[in-house]
């Protein structure tokens, strides 16, 4: 389903790097990525849907009570 900039920037914020679920981020990520997509941040650069998933995780634990 094709999504607009401003559902796409929101779904990232809170569907990805905010959902404390595993199951529930990934599902996020493989709705919205695309397979080959890159995410570049400070420490370094994330290709595809598994790798993206990973690193939200990771950045997630680090805090854990972001909503």
């Amino acid at each position: 389903m094709p999504y607009n900039l401003s559902t796409l920037l929101t779904r990232n914020l809170f569907d990805v790097f905010g959902e404390g679920d595993d199951a529930r981020r990934r599902a996020a990520v493989e709705d919205i990525f695309v397979e080959d997509a890159v995410f570049h941040e400070p420490n370094g650069v994330h290709h595809g849907r598994e790798d993206i998933a990973r690193i939200a995780g990771r950045i997630r634990s680090f805090h854990p009570d972001y909503r």
